[in-house]
Order: structure tokens, then sequence, then C-alpha cells
């Protein structure tokens, strides 16, 4: 991933530039934002199958089944609990992008999860587009989409987000297409694997 495909964000604000490929890329969840520039409209049945093809990837305290080998950055962001940091671990490609992204909250700081997914669809000019509570073992996260439109065309995030303690791990997959009604084929499968340690 190219440094312009990258962003910085805080929970209020996100600054966007940079494409990549021939697919708009919207990342963004919480803290997390990336907006990339695109020429064409995919579905998840356009992506070749090669690209659906996972593989376990193990990053510090967590793995997940990704579509690739991941570009991992990492960020200081600002937030209302000081400056953070967070590690984002990334795969693009010429159709869609996915992204698990990782911070760590000092004790005591609370993290409201419903504030994080409304702050992320505000901060892509978006609409949530569904929303809904989870729980994995003991931790508590949400599950849903965001849909948005960049330059014309329309954008589909399909996130999960998970609190471990004062971890938030989130895991984001967009593609082309806010009208779709259901997550590509993959999507399910890469939550679902998510093991955090």
């Amino acid at each position: 991933m190219t440094d312009a495909a990258r962003r910085e964000t805080s929970p209020h604000r996100v600054r966007t530039s940079g494409s990549t490929g021939r697919v708009a890329v919207a990342l963004v969840l919480a803290m997390l934002g990336l907006l990339t520039g695109c020429t064409s409209t995919v579905t998840p049945q356009d992506i070749p199958q090669a690209e659906k093809t996972l593989s376990t990837f193990t990053g510090p305290d967590f793995s997940v089944l990704l579509p690739g080998e991941p570009d991992q950055t990492t960020r200081t962001v600002s937030t209302a609990a000081g400056d953070q940091q967070l590690v984002f671990y990334t795969v693009v490609s010429k159709d869609a992008a996915i992204s698990v992204a990782v911070t760590t909250y000092p004790n005591g700081v609370p993290v409201d999860l419903d504030g994080a997914v409304n702050g992320a669809a505000g901060n892509i000019g978006g609409t949530v587009l569904s929303s809904a509570p989870i729980t994995i073992g003991a931790d508590e996260g949400r599950d849903g989409r965001i849909g948005s439109s960049r330059d014309g065309v329309n954008l589909a995030v399909y996130f999960r987000m998970v609190l471990s303690g004062q971890r938030l791990v989130q895991i984001q997959q967009v593609v082309t297409g806010a009208e779709l009604g259901s997550p590509p084929s993959n999507y399910q499968q890469i939550v679902e694997s998510l093991v955090l340690s």
C-alpha cells in the first residue's frame, strides 16, 4: 500500500488523499480511515477467485484469515483520551480492500462502540445502514454496514469491531456498490476467524 493510500484520523475527523488501483476503497471505522478513488463498480461476484483465497495471518495477540499478506502501518492518532497508537494490517486488491485495525486505550478510558460506528459513517459522509450489538465470549462488539458515495461511486463498508478489555480490534471490508445488501462471499469467514489472545 502506498503512503498516499494511508490515512490518519481521529474519532471526529478524517484526512483523505490519493488512490489505489481501479476501485474505490474506504476503510473507515472509529479511529481508522482510508479513502481512495475509483473508476468502476464491482460486486463480490466480480472478484477473481484467486483473490478470495484466504490464509491465516498472525499478528500480535490475534490471528485472522486474510486474502493475502497485509501491509502493516502504525499511526499515532489524536483521540479524546490523548494520542493513541493505531496499527492496521491492510490487503488491497484491484476490486476490494480489507483491513484489521488494533488500538489499545489506557485503563479507565471508556470506549463507546456506537459512537465509533456513527463517527465512522460521519467521517466519510456516509450512513449507518446496519449496526447490531454482538458478543464474542466475554467481549462486546458491533457488526454492520456503512454506505457512502465518493466521486459518484457507491461504497459499502462492512465491519466488525470487538472490544476486548481496553483493546479495540476492527475488521473492515470495502467494496464498491453501497446498494449491496450482503457482504462479499468471504467476509463472514474472515470475521468469524478472528481469534484474540
